[in-house]
């Protein structure tokens, strides 16, 4: 047990869920209450430089320290999009807790990704849900896509559905959901497209920007389909979809034969995910623009919940 309040936010499914958007929000509401949260993350797919007793420090909430290499890809937004909040990785989550602690002066701990971290002890469970594919496959790994079973949403102290949406049979899942566990309210959330940015430049491009133009869609996400739907809801026209497996890391001959094939095909722009820019820097140039969308997560019902229980166990610290 950490002294400070400790929220975790997790799932039950490998990926695809919306989990990191859910973070950057949490965080966004402790910030707007009067405190001051740090991010403790696992660091999927991360290559640590040297072997260190210390923490990997991606952010110490004024500077990034660490690279997508070596802090991982969705640390690394995370520490982009909330720039005044401490992001630490590492296995131990009680150790870098206890480094913040120390370290950073913060009131509460945010756990990414902590639904199966039992070694800490939590103060609130958050579990996020897809709408569209709420349960994976169905099946376990190493079969499915299931990290534990799905009667074990039932410790969840809220239920925060995303992609709502897109989803189908949203009170047919509600009812389930209330069946597995009638004590965590339910929460319903979208993905809001906010801006584009262009890797090379970082300028910003407006929405609209994507109006009518013929593009690309590239991503290694866990859910593509969500993805390139929100590109052609914003009006533009996707000619060809590249889908790479979650976290992948593209090489330069990736890269050259997808530029290639939008010269062929008279692409305007290629547009990828935030997450998916975080690998893709330093191999985008000026040949054809590289626009990564930018999106949030906006709470459409519940929202004042999730508010008044963060504000109950702040208070109560």
């Amino acid at each position: 047990k950490l002294p400070l309040p400790v929220i975790s936010i997790g799932n039950i499914v490998t990926g695809g869920t919306g989990k990191t958007p859910a973070v950057e929000t949490a965080a966004r509401m402790v910030k707007s209450m009067g405190y001051r949260a740090v991010i403790l993350s696992r660091g999927y797919g991360r290559k640590p430089a040297k072997k260190t007793a210390v923490p990997g420090v991606v952010s110490d909430g004024k500077r990034i320290l660490l690279g997508v290499s070596e802090g991982g890809d969705e640390p690394q937004l995370l520490a982009r999009n909330l720039p005044d909040v401490p992001v630490l990785v590492g296995k131990n989550r009680f150790i870098t807790g206890s480094y913040a602690i120390k370290n950073f002066g913060v009131d509460v701990i945010i756990l990414d990704d902590g639904f199966q971290h039992f070694q800490l002890k939590r103060d609130m469970d958050i579990a996020v849900i897809d709408s569209i594919c709420p349960f994976g496959s169905g099946r376990l790994l190493p079969a499915g896509t299931l990290r534990e079973p799905v009667n074990s949403l039932g410790r969840a102290d809220i239920l925060l559905l995303t992609h709502t949406d897109a989803g189908r049979g949203l009170e047919n899942l509600k009812k389930k959901l209330r069946s597995i566990n009638s004590r965590a309210p339910v929460l319903e959330s979208i993905h809001s497209p906010v801006y584009l940015r262009n890797i090379a430049t970082g300028e910003h491009e407006e929405l609209r920007f994507l109006k009518g133009k013929k593009v690309f869609a590239l991503s290694s996400i866990a859910n593509p389909e969500y993805f390139e739907n929100m590109v052609s809801s914003l009006g533009a026209s996707a000619a060809e979809s590249f889908r790479f497996p979650d976290h992948h890391r593209y090489s330069q001959a990736e890269i050259k034969r997808i530029k290639r094939i939008a010269g062929e095909k008279g692409i305007e722009s290629i547009i990828t995910t935030q997450k998916d820019a975080m690998r893709l820097e330093g191999m985008c140039d000026s040949d054809i623009d590289f626009l990564a969308l930018f999106v949030e997560l906006k709470i459409t019902r519940g929202k004042e919940i999730l508010e008044e229980k963060l504000r109950s166990i702040l208070e109560k610290a």
